[in-house]
């Protein structure tokens, strides 16, 4: 059978070899972003796969994890605005039912994870209240520096900002 085995090339063996260590905080970055176990592994993938094909713009010697995370939060952006857009033209078709508040909550509750109770309980009740109003921009920058632990200039690459702002 290893006759009819396909033969990897020297740039997926390269990028998976870069890469593939970063997956962890790629996934736990997601997690934290999404808040479903389901969008982040999609994040992550979309992530990957806009990191592979564009893996020739990384320069060799930088930092492979400041540089996925900046793809993933971008990624991340991108769609958060695209859904906001869709709900903009849906909410203003359809009346948003009573409790829809209560029950987007419930739901949110229902999907935590050991490492999300975990968290939470860490940081305690006001900490997450306070960092989950905060709009995501601000969020994700929070998360970035006190959760990946990258230094102000990584964020700053990864958002795209100067350090400082």
């Amino acid at each position: 059978m290893g006759f009819f085995r396909k033969k990897t090339s020297p740039r997926r063996e390269a990028f998976e070899r870069e890469a593939l260590p970063h997956l962890d905080a790629l996934y736990a970055t997601a997690l934290r972003l999404t808040r479903s176990p389901s969008d982040a592994e999609d994040l992550v993938q979309d992530a990957l796969l806009k990191a592979f094909r564009f893996y020739e713009s990384f320069e060799a010697g930088t930092n492979m994890k400041a540089w996925l995370l900046r793809i993933l939060t971008n990624t991340f952006i991108n769609r958060y605005r695209r859904t906001t857009r869709e709900r903009r033209v849906f909410d203003g078709a359809l009346a948003a039912p009573v409790g829809e508040g209560v029950m987007s909550q419930a739901a949110m509750r229902g999907l935590s994870s050991p490492v999300a109770d975990a968290q939470r309980r860490l940081l305690g009740e006001e900490i997450q209240r306070a960092v989950d109003e905060l709009p995501e921009d601000h969020r994700i920058m929070i998360l970035l520096a006190d959760v990946e632990e990258l230094s102000y200039k990584e964020i700053a690459e990864i958002v795209g900002c100067p350090v400082g702002t």
